[in-house]
């Protein structure tokens, strides 16, 4: 057993446990890739601040005077506010986005390329708990402590251009230009590719620079790969297998089992004559501040591991192994 067959039980068992659909039979590193893309098309609930576009505040401004008291305008409207009070509050609002979500395969070019979530600004709830297709999107960019509503639109069908419209990125840069700089080619001008060439580029996987202002763009969240996953999602992925198969080669010799034996030992804990090395998830372990300064600290070798919420356990004593750089090298 490796610890890359751990992981493969652990995302199974996580992906199970949640009633995501995915295809068991699918090779580890895809696995791993959709594991992760499952990650960033979810929104974790944590509190956020909420900013709002000029072109949001002129939508509801025009929606409001036009459409009083229509159903579908009280319901956009309403939304759009209750959406706000519950991303500062740090509540759980993936019920609003689609259900391909729970779909490990699911494909999202508007999140790889634009970097944008697209909730439904309903009020009715499907029988499996996501909020029923609405007349109106609200696009938004979720950042970790920060969410902006970048415009409501009408809802496009399921290929129309308007799902790539590049006035979106423009409507970003207007109102939140930093969160555009950092993903400028400096001193390279845009290809000026109208709407339909970016839209026949999508739907074949491909990756275009997105011209504003004259400048070019690059995807803001790296684009997709050849099969519509995700470039960062399929990077990271590559980079944890790698990871893991170095702990696998570390933990095999026989300096550093010895060191871990005589650490255990001198912690009171019995691994017995052959030691076992096991992949959990972090969040499985009672985690002092102590053994998490530790984990993550960048001498440690598990320092990775542990920032993407996964630690090595000793598998009898259940403890953790914390290795750090330079006993490696000495062993």
């Amino acid at each position: 057993m490796t610890l890359c067959t751990d992981l493969s039980r652990l995302i199974k068992g996580e992906l199970e446990n949640g009633g995501f659909r995915f295809d068991a039979s699918m090779p580890l590193h895809r696995l791993v890739a959709r594991y992760f893309e499952l990650n960033v098309r979810r929104i974790h609930p944590v509190p956020r601040r909420v900013h709002f576009s000029d072109q949001v505040h002129a939508f509801l401004g025009r929606l409001l005077r036009s459409d009083r008291r229509g159903p579908s305008a009280r319901d956009t409207r309403g939304t759009v506010f209750r959406l706000r009070r519950l991303l500062v509050e740090g509540a759980n609002v993936n019920a609003f986005l689609s259900k391909n979500i729970c779909d490990a395969a699911g494909w999202d070019g508007l999140l790889w390329h634009y970097g944008m979530h697209h909730f439904h600004l309903g009020s009715e709830m499907e029988v499996g708990g996501f909020v029923k297709r609405s007349h109106h999107l609200l696009f938004a960019i979720i950042a970790p402590r920060d969410a902006y509503f970048v415009d409501v639109r009408p809802h496009p069908s399921r290929r129309s251009i308007d799902w790539v419209r590049q006035d979106l990125l423009g409507i970003v840069y207007s109102n939140w230009p930093r969160l555009i700089d950092a993903h400028m080619l400096r001193g390279i001008r845009g290809a000026g590719l109208a709407d339909e060439d970016i839209h026949r580029l999508r739907r074949t996987n491909l990756n275009a620079a997105i011209d504003i202002d004259g400048k070019a763009v690059t995807p803001l969240l790296g684009g997709v790969a050849g099969d519509g996953s995700s470039v960062l999602c399929t990077i990271h992925a590559g980079r944890l297998l790698q990871d893991l198969r170095r702990h696998d080669e570390i933990l095999a010799g026989n300096d550093v089992r010895e060191a871990v034996a005589r650490n255990l030992q001198a912690q009171g804990l019995d691994a017995g004559p052959m030691l076992e090395f096991e992949l959990v998830f972090l969040e499985s372990l009672s985690s002092t501040p102590d053994l998490l300064a530790a984990l993550t600290a960048e001498a440690c070798v598990s320092r990775n591991l542990s920032r993407m919420g996964l630690a090595v356990i000793e598998k009898r004593t259940g403890s953790p192994i914390v290795l750090h750089e330079a006993e490696q090298s000495r062993a």
